[in-house]
């Protein structure tokens, strides 16, 4: 079942007022597999005065082409596909070294926050059990052993 966009968009301006959201990152499956829905989706969140950020598998050179009107609302594009045997821990957000940051507006240009290395992670603990959310690996010792004993799944 899809959503309609007008959803999204109410829910998008409901956390703008509850929670003071600055943007919008679009991601996973391919966002302009369904560029109708994606182009509706940018104007309008675009109006609510908000930043968008999306991750595409497909090169910069060839959205352009097809999608300009897309990107003409978007302020930066995450491009390329997630490559694992690329992986890339020396950028927040990125995935694998073959994804490039494309900055289209200006609303990132001093902005450098996906190029600086970053170890964060968080933990949620609920329960007795814990989620880990982002690179897991720095909570391991020098000899690979989780430094909380934490056993992972498999």
């Amino acid at each position: 079942m899809f959503l309609p966009v007008s959803l999204l968009i109410e829910k998008i301006k409901e956390s703008k007022e509850k929670f003071g959201i600055l943007g919008l990152t679009i991601l996973g499956g391919e966002p302009f597999l369904q560029p109708d829905g994606l182009l509706e989706l940018v104007e309008e969140t675009k109006k609510l005065g908000l930043n968008i950020i999306i991750f595409s598998g497909f090169l910069y050179e060839n959205l352009e082409k097809q999608f300009f009107e897309i990107l003409a609302h978007i302020d930066l594009l995450i491009d390329g596909p997630f490559i694992s045997s690329k992986l890339d821990k020396n950028r927040r957000l990125i995935g694998s070294t073959n994804q490039r940051i494309i900055k289209i507006s200006d609303c990132f240009e001093n902005e450098d926050y996906f190029e600086k290395p970053v170890w964060e992670v968080d933990i949620h603990i609920n329960n007795s059990i814990a989620t880990v959310n982002g690179d897991g690996s720095i909570l391991d010792d020098a000899d690979g052993k989780n430094i909380f004993n934490i056993e992972k799944n498999k």
